[in-house]
């Protein structure tokens, strides 16, 4: 069997959910394997497709009274498996979405709200392909941000060690499905820096001066349609912050703070400096307030 995704023939099963993936991407073939054709004992010139769509299966024999033979054992016990499968595949998503909203410390409103989205994903058929933990870090992602909880779906995954990439797709199509496809790039940027300055352990004045003259900066970014993500924000932090001859905070540190990579910070901090037509050692011996004169006299 091969993958139809990234045609990879490493293909494996999983005991509990009986779901056929991809080990590779993580694709989900077969979410039901069970379909295959038997005889019934009261239709012996007729077969019955179990698991298929409009399938009919015979639990009793001709007399309408439960069959003990083999076959009749098979058939309830194949019953019972495909009844228990259906049910299970959201029950199993709204079990992993309680949990990992109580490891994120939301609130039950919010935890009954993630289980009513992934029901309604899962019935609109948009994860397919999609394995389990990855379902359930999008949903998550998805009610968070909706409601204005300042999360990363990187932090997210920490929890439950879904796939980025596969997380990251199925977070834009429920999104989408929900007609609210804003909402993943929401930034609010006042409880981002005071977050992620507070990870950082910035003082007070440090946190005021990265306030005073980010909030500025990323609405400048913002007008000029620069990209809206979590790097722009370490590279406004990290900018900012080398103006401030008081606190010495490195590409690293506000990299780990903000979950990106150093040149992710390096790349985005230049483009804040660049912005105002600064050269990085210009940028560095000025100071906060000339360089909020300064944005002031280009508006």
């Amino acid at each position: 069997m091969i993958c139809i995704d990234c045609k990879s023939n490493d293909i494996r099963q999983d005991e509990k959910s009986g779901e056929t993936y991809c080990f590779g991407c993580g694709y989900v073939i077969d979410e039901n394997p069970l379909e295959e054709y038997v005889f019934g004992n009261d239709n012996y010139d007729k077969h019955s497709e179990i698991g298929g769509l409009g399938s009919f299966i015979s639990l009793t024999d001709s007399r309408g009274k439960k069959d003990f033979s083999k076959m009749g054992r098979l058939l309830r016990k194949n019953h019972n498996r495909t009844v228990h499968k259906s049910k299970g595949i959201i029950q199993r998503g709204v079990i992993g979405c309680n949990m990992l909203g109580g490891e994120l410390g939301v609130t039950k409103a919010l935890r009954e709200q993630m289980a009513f989205n992934y029901r309604v994903m899962v019935r609109n058929r948009i994860t397919t392909g999609f394995p389990l933990d990855a379902r359930v870090a999008a949903t998550v992602f998805f009610t968070l941000k909706d409601n204005n909880i300042p999360i990363t779906l990187y932090e997210i995954i920490q929890h439950n060690g879904a796939h980025m990439g596969l997380s990251s797709k199925l977070a834009k199509r429920v999104a989408c499905m929900f007609g609210r496809p804003f909402v993943l790039g929401r930034i609010n940027i006042i409880e981002d820096i005071e977050r992620y300055g507070n990870k950082l352990g910035l003082t007070r004045e440090s946190l005021k001066i990265s306030l005073d003259v980010g909030i500025p900066l990323y609405n400048m970014a913002k007008e000029r349609c620069l990209t809206l993500t979590s790097g722009l924000i370490a590279g406004i932090i990290y900018a900012t912050q080398l103006l401030n001859p008081t606190q010495n905070t490195s590409q690293k540190a506000v990299g780990r703070a903000v979950m990106v990579s150093d040149l992710t910070v390096r790349i985005n901090s230049n483009k804040v400096i660049d912005m105002l037509n600064y050269s990085k050692k210009e940028w560095v011996n000025t100071t906060p307030d000339k360089v909020l004169n300064g944005m002031r006299d280009k508006k």
